[in-house]
């Protein structure tokens, strides 16, 4: 009985741990990288798309379940997503655009005031969701530098954190802990002039090891097993020689 007692002890522990999101380099976030180079883009006004799928990521303006108010002439995202996490388009010509600006392609989100006019190019709201759950991610946000909001959420759309970071510049972010749980992710900035996204980066497809916490419960609990069978052993053994 205490064994078992120490097993679901630990366990429940372990599901009770806070693993926030933190900012890390940007560099080491993982060598799986999305360009957008895989998808039709074009200069400014860019080419429109409500969503898409580049890279094997999958675009919208927001998860289902979030909602979208007004800053002025930026997008802002609040609430909680829905489960399970899928992407949804904005309003047509208020979604995401692929433009080439810059020399190659980059995503620049459409704001409420839309395609084509320039105060609406890459003011808006945008997430990606992966096909598989990862625990590192960055992209780089160009043409501004001001903040960038985001919200990391898990497959059936449970909010893990939503973290500030500097815009105009590369990020990365990481689960403390490695936890491999963030199935997607959403973004929207305060900058008045807007910005575009590029080279979104994650360990998605990269080998998962256990979690130095996991791998000693795991052990624990081994260890509980097998004291129990010897103590059943050691019960058994006597009667059968009685008998």
């Amino acid at each position: 009985m205490k064994f078992r007692v120490l097993i679901i002890a630990g366990f429940t522990i372990a599901a009770g741990l806070a693993a926030p999101i933190n900012i890390v380099p940007y560099a080491g976030v993982g060598s799986s990288v999305v360009t957008f180079e895989d998808v039709i883009g074009t200069p400014f006004p860019g080419t429109t798309y409500g969503t898409l799928i580049s890279g094997g990521l999958t675009f919208g303006e927001r998860f289902s379940g979030q909602t979208l108010t007004f800053d002025g002439d930026l997008d802002v995202l609040d609430g909680t997503a829905t489960g399970p996490l899928a992407v949804i388009a904005g309003e047509p010509g208020k979604s995401l655009s692929i433009g080439t600006d810059t020399g190659d392609n980059e995503l620049y989100p459409y704001g409420p005031v839309g395609f084509p006019a320039p105060n609406g190019y890459g003011e808006g709201a945008w997430a990606a969701l992966f096909p598989s759950d990862v625990s590192t991610l960055g992209f780089i946000s160009a043409f501004g530098a001001s903040e960038v909001f985001v919200s990391f959420f898990r497959a059936d759309g449970s909010l893990i954190s939503t973290v500030s970071a500097a815009g105009g510049a590369a990020v990365g972010f990481a689960r403390q802990g490695a936890v491999r749980d963030i199935r997607g992710f959403s973004v929207y900035t305060n900058d008045p002039g807007g910005l575009s996204y590029d080279d979104i980066r994650s360990d998605l497809g990269a080998q998962v090891i256990p979690e130095p916490m996991t791998t000693l419960l795991f052990a624990v609990g081994l260890a509980a097993v097998a004291a129990m069978r010897m103590r059943k052993q050691e019960t058994i053994g006597p009667q059968l020689l009685k008998k």
